[in-house]
């Protein structure tokens, strides 16, 4: 362990920039599929302090930003089979009677159906946001701390963490801006894909109805009454993108999430960050944080990717 604790500490000193990318996207990966897993067992609540109570909010009154399109198991539901005693089987396990190898295997076994429900369109997309903006925002942020602020004094300590704070607030103001904007982008291309398949459909369909007629006439007429070339039975142009839309989603989703998100973002980092700033060694403060950033990084998506109430005024009573 110490090896690879001094490699990593090798490793930031010599590659400051790829090593920091690469940790925060496989800390941002993990704290998403925590999330996602949470989400799987309804507990978003008590992880996320939810203030908006939506169980009394029908479904027509959401702004719904999860799951992304087509790549989850919608309903929620186990992918595990079950006994009639409502335990899960397992079906890798071949000896039943060692208790090691039984909970090897269920672990195996859970890791592999958690992967494979996982939404990695939303997995991606995190990780993207951390790689291209969020870690190099506060590399550059740290780097100018060190600039401005030599010395580890109590004023320059509180200097520091009280810029990361304000820092934060347009930080977190984009990442709902970003996120929003990678949902509305999914749902017009499922939109778009739903359109294509419902083509392809409807071209198939006339193709079997123009199969009952003789002749390769009778299938050219069933051509030019249709007016489409079997061969691309797609739509000219994809429905047209509706900016309006997004950033009016975003909006509401920063309306509604902002504060409680720069507030506990407070909580948590500000103790974090004092003893950051004012103990650990430049090079070594992204390893510092690495256990915290995970939890963190679970909770900004569980809080992107919640719904959010509709205003009264958009959707009558």
């Amino acid at each position: 362990m110490s090896r690879v604790i001094s490699w990593y500490i090798h490793l930031l000193k010599t590659h400051p920039i790829k090593t920091n990318l690469c940790t925060a996207s496989l800390l941002m990966v993990g704290g998403d599929f925590m999330a996602q897993e949470i989400e799987r067992y309804h507990l978003e609540d008590e992880f996320t302090l939810h203030e908006h109570d939506l169980d009394g909010v029908p479904e027509r009154r959401r702004i719904h930003m999860h799951p992304y399109w087509g790549f989850v198991n919608k309903d929620n539901t186990s992918l595990e089979d079950d006994n009639d005693d409502g335990t899960a089987i397992s079906t890798t396990c071949t000896d039943t009677n060692n208790p090691l190898v039984v909970a090897v295997d269920r672990i195996v076994g859970s890791i592999r159906q958690s992967i494979e429900r996982n939404d990695w369109i939303r997995t991606t997309s995190m990780g993207l946001w951390s790689v291209l903006f969020y870690t190099p925002a506060y590399m550059a942020l740290y780097a100018a701390f060190d600039r401005v602020f030599k010395a580890r004094t109590p004023l320059a300590v509180g200097a520091r963490v009280a810029g990361a704070l304000v820092y934060s607030i347009p930080v977190n103001a984009l990442f709902f801006v970003y996120g929003t904007s990678v949902h509305h982008t999914m749902e017009w291309y499922g939109l778009w894909d739903s359109l294509l398949a419902d083509a392809e459909e409807e071209a198939d369909w006339s193709i079997y109805t123009s199969s009952d007629n003789d002749g390769d006439d009778a299938d050219a007429t069933a051509d030019q009454k249709t007016g489409r070339n079997f061969f691309l039975p797609l739509p000219e142009r994809p429905p047209p993108y509706d900016v309006e839309m997004m950033l009016s989603k975003a909006r509401l989703k920063i309306e509604t999430e902002l504060i409680s998100t720069v507030t506990n973002s407070a909580k948590m980092w500000i103790p974090i960050n004092i003893v950051n700033f004012a103990v650990v060694p430049n090079h070594l403060r992204p390893f510092g944080l690495l256990f915290f950033s995970v939890f963190w990084n679970c909770y900004l998506s569980l809080v992107q990717h919640r719904d959010v109430p509709l205003p009264q005024d958009v959707i009558g009573s």
